[in-house]
């Protein structure tokens, strides 16, 4: 009996992050239509990217304390239905104020989704960790994957691709309630399970707050200025950029699935090195091919996202295991990542206006090299955090 609710409430986890995944990639090919209702720049509508990056942080610094007393049942449940909520709003939300407080609302519940499940796999699987964590993530890619497709099949129906939103809201419903009546009350585990503290251990905490900073700056620079890019520097129409916003994403998701397989054979911190050095010849690719080679741009983008998949799990579960994890450090981790990508897609998405939108790639190769040096000097200090 306790097996099979396990098993459900696994399915819940799961189920939730193809929600998430699916209302994150939503935003960047509608970022163009957001625009046109709420009558504003393109360069000004990126704020909406720093208003879910910073709601992001609220919901993670919530989530974290909430989840470290033992109530993630609540707040799980809570951060679905919000997220049903306010993406319901987004196509109804045609000034740019009330648009900016809808996306804060949506980012603090996704942020309490993402830190609650991603630190309650860990504690409850401690043995499973990394593997659980490459399918959880996975799942997420699913979502991130499908959202291009459905916004391409649905603009017949509307030409800005936002009806996607309310699609989504209801789709979450049913999720809340399998998340409410599958997941546990109570943990199994200490809550300081792990958790060191020399100062060894903290400088490697702080390296990886670098690292997340400039990772999921990177990786939420790409699924929201790609559309815009594939359109202004490639010339591509709506539905092509579209498809290769798809194809960046399918990459993403093709790498996930493959690292639930290299998990059992490959070491987490191996995996994230190896993305990341891939990530950035990658993102040079798109720089040089752009204008040269129209298929090597869709090699280049598929390389991207296949070499991105990894990063953020298996670096989150070597983490896990070499400093522990509670739910504020979960939260640490994840707000930094919230403060790339509230940093990070402002200032590209006005670099590409004023400049080029040639910064696009510029940037991505920029913070990926950035989060290169800062997961080896993980590495470093964590070697002499256990010695």
């Amino acid at each position: 009996m306790e097996s099979r609710r396990n098993g459900y409430t696994l399915a819940g986890y799961f189920v939730a992050f193809i929600g998430l995944g699916l209302a994150s990639a939503s935003v960047g090919p509608t970022l163009p239509g957001l625009a046109a209702v709420a009558g504003v720049s393109l360069a000004r509508i990126g704020l909406l990217l720093s208003a879910r990056s910073f709601g992001e942080m609220l919901g993670c610094l919530f989530a974290g304390l909430i989840v470290d007393r033992g109530h993630e049942r609540s707040v799980i449940t809570l951060a679905v239905l919000v997220l049903a909520g306010s993406l319901f709003l987004v196509p109804f939300s045609d000034a740019f104020l009330l648009l900016i407080a809808v996306f804060l609302v949506l980012g603090a519940s996704q942020g309490g989704i993402h830190t609650s499940i991603n630190t309650l796999l860990v504690w409850k699987h401690p043995r499973r960790a990394q593997s659980l964590l490459a399918v959880l993530h996975f799942m997420f890619s699913i979502g991130m994957v499908t959202a291009p497709l459905l916004i391409a099949w649905l603009l017949p129906i509307r030409a800005d691709g936002l009806t996607i939103y309310r699609l989504l809201a209801f789709a979450l419903i049913p999720v809340a309630v399998l998340l409410a009546t599958s997941s546990s009350s109570s943990l199994p585990v200490p809550r300081k399970q792990g958790e060191t503290s020399d100062r060894s251990s903290r400088a490697a905490l702080y390296w990886t707050v670098g690292l997340f900073f400039f990772y999921v700056g990177a990786e939420i620079n790409v699924g929201a200025w790609l559309y815009a890019y594939a359109g202004q520097a490639a010339s591509f129409a709506p539905a092509t950029a579209a498809y290769l916003v798809a194809v960046f994403w399918g990459a993403f998701m093709l790498g996930r699935l493959l690292a639930i397989f290299g998990s059992s054979y490959i070491s987490p911190k191996s995996l994230a090195v190896g993305g990341l050095c891939m990530g950035i010849v990658s993102s040079i690719g798109m720089l040089t091919f752009v204008v040269r080679s129209n298929a090597m741009l869709w090699i280049s983008i598929a390389l991207l996202g296949l070499s991105m998949a990894a990063v953020f799990p298996q670096t989150f579960a070597y983490v896990s295991g070499v400093l522990g994890m509670s739910g504020r450090r979960t939260a640490a981790l994840l707000i930094a990542g919230s403060l790339g990508g509230m940093f990070l897609p402002w200032l590209t998405g006005a670099l590409m206006e004023s400049v080029s939108p040639q910064w696009l790639p510029i940037g991505v190769s920029i913070a990926m090299s950035l989060a290169l040096v800062a997961l080896m000097m993980v590495r470093r200090t964590a070697t002499a955090a256990n010695r």
